[in-house]
């Protein structure tokens, strides 16, 4: 306890702080354990929660297409070239159009499909843009801890606004033409993770609200490292009628699955990269 208290605080009131815990220590050392670590514990989290809000504003962008738009999140920079990752059915519907790119600064970048190898498996794909501005590239590990109950961030750019009055929403408009005003972000935590995936790649469910729009953009862990990339909405229209391999989930697995928003785990995003050549190559995060 007490080389704990030494790397916390300052040596300057140390012995103050030393002797004052000491005293009550003694007189209910238990109670004041538990209670020192519970405030350590939110104070930590607390500081950790406003990192990793304002690394999911920097990392996140707006993909806008012909017809709709969806979000994407910087995973790597080369010179004055991002890479930009984001779900397939994002940039699916008019590639020969070109795509915009909206960034943190709410600068609109021409952009092109980077995806070199489409894996019909996964729903991912690849953007590319160039700016002579600096932005912030999301941090990005092999294998980062995905732990159930662990505290999550989902950001991205919903394409509506609802507007409630009360309980009941009654009318919504189109943030097409807000600007960064649309980036959104919301906390859940991590509720189960499936042995088998589901169609598209989808692995991992958590219970953040995630809306039309914010497909393609980043799940974050608290130390802000991205984990998951989102992608299928909770309650989806068309249902989800089995994994990839076939198999059919019971009832009360299915109703589980339902419940949940569902992301696609950085294992199986790391997997997508190797195979378009990113891994390998000399790109660099500046």
């Amino acid at each position: 306890m007490i080389n704990h208290i030494f790397f916390l605080y300052k040596k300057s009131f140390l012995l103050l702080l030393l002797t004052i815990f000491m005293s009550k220590f003694f007189l209910d050392s238990n109670a004041q354990a538990v209670t020192l670590s519970e405030q350590d514990l939110r104070n930590s989290v607390q500081t950790i929660n406003v990192n990793a809000s304002e690394i999911a504003k920097q990392v996140t962008v707006r993909i806008i297409t012909k017809f709709g738009s969806g979000s994407g999140v910087i995973i790597k920079r080369y010179g004055q070239t991002y890479l930009a990752l984001t779900n397939h059915h994002v940039v699916a519907d008019s590639p020969e159009h070109g795509y915009q790119v909206m960034t943190v600064d709410g600068k609109l970048h021409s952009a092109r499909d980077r995806t070199q190898v489409k894996i019909a498996t996964l729903d991912l794909a690849l953007v590319e843009f160039t700016s002579q501005q600096n932005y912030q590239v999301v941090e990005l590990q092999k294998l980062p801890k995905i732990l159930e109950g662990e505290k999550v961030y989902a950001a991205g750019f919903p394409s509506w606004n609802f507007i409630r009055e009360g309980n009941k929403i009654t009318r919504f408009e189109e943030t097409r033409n807000w600007g960064i005003r649309a980036f959104h972000l919301t906390t859940g935590k991590i509720e189960m993770q499936l042995a088998k995936t589901l169609p598209g790649g989808y692995q991992v469910g958590y219970t953040n609200d995630v809306r039309q729009g914010m497909s393609g953009g980043p799940l974050l862990n608290q130390k802000g490292e991205l984990i998951a990339i989102n992608g299928l909405l909770k309650y989806p229209f068309q249902g989800i009628k089995a994994f990839t391999d076939g198999s059919v989930p019971n009832q009360q697995l299915y109703a589980k699955i339902d419940s949940l928003s569902w992301a696609i785990p950085i294992t199986k995003v790391m997997d997508f990269m190797e195979t378009q050549n990113l891994v390998e190559q000399n790109l660099h995060n500046y």
